[in-house]
Parts: C-alpha cells; sequence; structure tokens
C-alpha cells in the first residue's frame, strides 16, 4: 500500500503554473505507481492540471466543480485604480479560461448547484454530470429532544424563549452585521427572543454586538463540530442572510444542511437560490421579516422536516449519485476491454 505523501505545487497565479504542476503530479504518480481509473479533481484548476496527465495516461476525469471561481474572484477584487482594473480583466479572463478547459478535459462532471451546470453547460457538450448539494453528516446532526432540553437549561433559555441561531464566522459575506440589526427588530417585537451566536471568532463578535444596544442577553458559544447539534437542536430557527452575489448564486452552504437536518426553520434570503429552494420544499423557510416580526410556518413539523431532509442532505442520501459519476470508471474498463477484444 502507497503510504500517504504531499508535494507543494506552484502558485496558481503563476504563469505556466498548470504545466509546472501537472509535471509534479506526474512524477509522484511515476514514483509510487498508484492503481486508479477515476480521479476526482475538486476545482475548476485541478481539473485543468489532471487534464495535461491524460495526455500520458488514460483514466476517467471527474470535475467537481465547488463555486463559481471568477464571480468569487469579481466580488472580491474590485479595485479603483486603472491598474487593478486591467488585472482584475487579466484575471477573470484566467478564471473562464479555467472553466471552460475543465469542461473540455473532464469526461464527468459534478456540480454544487445548478447555477454553476448552467454556467458550464455551454463547454460540457452533453457530458454526464450530476447536481448534488453540500451536505452533512446524518451522525453528527440529528433532532433530538433530551439533548435540546439540557442544552437549553445549561445556555440559560427558558420554555417561553425563542432562540435565534447564528453560526459561522464574521466574514463580511457572511451578514453578521445585518443579522445583528434583524434580531434587533426581532427581540424589540419579542422581548422572549434570544440570539445564540456560534462562532470562532468570540471577541470580534462581542465587539460588534456593542454596536446594537438593544439586542439583550445574547449568548456567544464556540463550538467544535461535535457539540454543533446541541446548539442547534437548542435554537428554534436560524439565520443564513446572504447578498445577491455571484459568489451566493452559485454556492451550496454546509451550514444550511446542518440546520435542516435538525429540524430548524431558516430565516434567509433567496441569494442562494438552490438552498431556498430546497427550504421552500421542505417548509423550513422564513423570508426575512418585516419589521421584525416573524411569521412562522403554521403547524410546524419540525421532526418531519428533519427526516425529510435526511433523504436529500446527507452523505448517505447523495451516494447513489456519486457512484453513477465514479460508476465511469467500471464503464471505461468495460470500452477499454471491448476495444482490446476487436
Amino acid at each position: 500500500e502507497n503510504p500517504s505523501v504531499e508535494h507543494r505545487g506552484i502558485r496558481p497565479a503563476l504563469p505556466f503554473s498548470a504545466v509546472l504542476n501537472a509535471w509534479i503530479l506526474w512524477i509522484s504518480l511515476r514514483r509510487f505507481r498508484p492503481q486508479f481509473d477515476v480521479l476526482h479533481a475538486r476545482t475548476d484548476y485541478a481539473a485543468v492540471v489532471a487534464g495535461l496527465l491524460k495526455r500520458c495516461r488514460r483514466f476517467v476525469l471527474v470535475w467537481d466543480c465547488r463555486g463559481d471561481a471568477a464571480g468569487e474572484f469579481a466580488d472580491r477584487y474590485q479595485p479603483r485604480g486603472l491598474v487593478g482594473r486591467a488585472i482584475r480583466a487579466i484575471r477573470l479572463r484566467a478564471h473562464d479560461r479555467n472553466r471552460r478547459r475543465a469542461a473540455r478535459v473532464s469526461d464527468r462532471a459534478i456540480f454544487v448547484s445548478s447555477t454553476l451546470e448552467t454556467i458550464a453547460e455551454p463547454d460540457i457538450d452533453g457530458k454526464p454530470r450530476r447536481v448534488i448539494p453540500c451536505t452533512a453528516s446524518g451522525k453528527l446532526f440529528h433532532l433530538d429532544a433530551a439533548l435540546r432540553g439540557q442544552t437549553r437549561s445549561r445556555l440559560g433559555f427558558g420554555e417561553e424563549n425563542r432562540v435565534f441561531a447564528f453560526s459561522g464566522s464574521l466574514a463580511a459575506y457572511q451578514c453578521f452585521d445585518a443579522t445583528l440589526a434583524l434580531f434587533a427588530e426581532i427581540q424589540a417585537n419579542d422581548p422572549r427572543a434570544r440570539l445564540l451566536v456560534l462562532t470562532p471568532e468570540i471577541a470580534a463578535a462581542e465587539q460588534r454586538l456593542r454596536n446594537y444596544p438593544g439586542i439583550r442577553n445574547a449568548v456567544l458559544q464556540s463550538a467544535t463540530i461535535s457539540e454543533m447539534n446541541g446548539y442547534l437542536n437548542a435554537a428554534d430557527a436560524a439565520f443564513m442572510l446572504r447578498e445577491p452575489t455571484k459568489t451566493n448564486r452559485a454556492a451550496f452552504p454546509t451550514k444550511f444542511a446542518e440546520y435542516c437536518l435538525t429540524g430548524l426553520v431558516v430565516i434567509m434570503t433567496s441569494a442562494v437560490p438552490d438552498a431556498y429552494a430546497v427550504a421552500q420544499c421542505l417548509g423550513n423557510l422564513i423570508d426575512p421579516p418585516a419589521a421584525g416580526k416573524v411569521v412562522w410556518p403554521e403547524r410546524y413539523d419540525r421532526r418531519g422536516v428533519a427526516e425529510d431532509a435526511r433523504t436529500r442532505l446527507t452523505r448517505g442520501s447523495v451516494a447513489s449519485l456519486y457512484a453513477e459519476i465514479y460508476g465511469a470508471g467500471s464503464y471505461y474498463n468495460e470500452q477499454r476491454n471491448s476495444t482490446a477484444q476487436r
């Protein structure tokens, strides 16, 4: 059995990096000689690098497209100067070129959202592909009434409290300040509402909270992945506010799957269309409330939502879709054997 090894590659932004990284990968393959029929390339650039190896070795290349790289760069880098705008245009063309090349050299494709599939469709030329959303562990995330009671008691929440959770970093795209502003309105309408902030950036979150003196009795926690299920069970609703950017239109956040597997209603915008559509289907969607007046779903069945989510947002629920794509390896071998016999 070959040992696990790592080789430092060349930065993607450097000229001819794809060729150089393909050479580094080829040297490693020649050294350890692993046997494989399918190569899974996560991201556009990885697929471009892997595609260069197809000139030397026969295998099925699966392009795993996890985001709109060009859109993410356009959202993130918006210079004002002439030189900066020129650099931006060059980088955008490079990202677009990588996406088109990934589509051309791949044999199969996986897209995390239907938006990504639509973007790639002109270049993928009818090749087999699947839209498979980001999922969460069904073992780690599930509805547990006993755990809910224990966690709420430990955090000081009473039965009368409606607990609203925010989970994530304080990066701009997470819209933490917009969440705080919205919750301040919610609590002004319902003094029993409570905010539970789950973030590794406790000090920074506390600083931000000082800008919203109307928010009272907020609870801030830093949690490991194994602890998250308890906190989400303790909550009644979760925030997932996003801006309508190219990055968000192509995304499917893992945290959304975690929310759904614990049966939470999700206060969210339509900026992440695939997740928004799933929430509509599950019945756990709440649009951002006007003037802080939350309209809860009538006769909400939290357990039913959690169970329905397990059929579409756990890793096991999408295993058959991955199997269909990875089955390309067996298909390729059958075609190779058939050609050899002829």
